[in-house]
């Protein structure tokens, strides 16, 4: 486990305790109890966020060393009659005046909001997770590294990745991921990355209600990594050119995200020939590109590697 990523649950965990049982040291059938009635709320965090809450408890007592306890929590199951599910809070697709919207509306504050709007700048172009944002490192010839956050300790899940950026779109970009990691220059020592990155979300909510009062559903910096999603499903690139830019190992993945039909043509990072070779063939849902691949290299597509210059159809608001 990374020491970020570990720093991260530590302090989801403590903050959990605190609001939850209002203790810094409690009793684990407490804490147990706590962890079972989260996922029964009114307002329901889903699977996903519950396990991540129910995984950082387990970090919290392993650093302690306080094994048994650990492997408690560890077992507990998520609860029947849970919702599995968390209603979509957010939105998918981001249309240019929207974000053109939101630029303005954090310049035109009595003190500019010059690190969110930084931060919108960076994952409209790269589309990246708010995990990686304040990770990302500029390259030489116009190249950007980005860590990958979702990486297993096996490597068959995740990965970092190498982009390039046109000219401008590479100035406008440098300058803007240096006023977003200024965030960072807020954080109390016992904070994390992603604390910076919380602030930042946190006022971008803010400014949604404050420009789009009648939705119901508010852009995030998730909702620009749709709507990049979108615009390649409508572009001539493939499903490997695809993933290579998103951070996904396996061409699936994609399929998550976004819809060809909310797709607009505009410039997209280029991702090195090492990232897109990085990229594997694992299952693939989509009969068409199945059987491209069937017919073009004469083998089932969950076998070894696509070369990188292939371009398979990314069709439907669904593949």
């Amino acid at each position: 486990m990374e020491e970020k990523t570990r720093e991260a649950y530590l302090s989801q965990a403590k903050n959990f305790i605190k609001s939850r049982l209002g203790t810094t040291n409690p009793h684990v059938q407490e804490l147990h109890k706590a962890l079972i009635d989260h996922a029964l709320d009114d307002n329901p965090p889903g699977y996903g966020s519950w396990n991540k809450k129910r995984r950082a408890l387990e970090v919290y007592y392993l650093e302690r060393g306080i094994i048994d306890e650990a492997k408690f929590i560890k077992a507990t199951k998520f609860p029947d009659g849970a919702l599995y599910k968390k209603p979509g809070s957010s939105i998918k697709k981001v249309s240019n005046d929207d974000c053109n919207a939101l630029l303005k509306g954090c310049m035109s504050k009595r003190v500019p909001d010059l690190s969110l709007a930084g931060a919108i700048a960076v994952v409209r172009i790269t589309g990246c997770r708010p995990s990686e944002m304040m990770s990302i490192q500029l390259l030489p010839d116009n190249g950007i590294y980005i860590e990958g956050s979702k990486q297993t300790e096996d490597g068959k899940r995740g990965m970092d990745r190498h982009l390039y950026l046109d000219d401008e779109v590479f100035k406008v970009f440098s300058v803007a991921l240096k006023q977003m990691k200024k965030e960072l220059d807020k954080l109390k020592p016992h904070q994390t990355e992603m604390n910076a990155v919380g602030m930042l979300q946190k006022r971008l909510d803010g400014l949604n209600k404050k420009l789009f009062p009648r939705r119901k559903k508010h852009i995030t910096f998730k909702s620009f990594r749709h709507q990049l999603g979108s615009d390649l499903k409508s572009s001539s690139h493939g499903r490997i050119y695809s993933a290579a830019i998103l951070g996904h190992q396996s061409v699936d993945s994609i399929n998550g995200y976004g819809d060809s039909r909310s797709g607009k043509g505009r410039m997209l990072p280029c991702p090195s020939r090492a990232t897109m070779n990085n990229v594997r063939i694992r299952t693939v849902k989509n009969a068409d590109f199945k059987q491209v691949l069937i017919s073009n290299y004469g083998r089932k597509p969950d076998k070894g590697r696509v070369p990188a210059n292939t371009k398979a159809k990314i069709g439907g608001s669904t593949a």
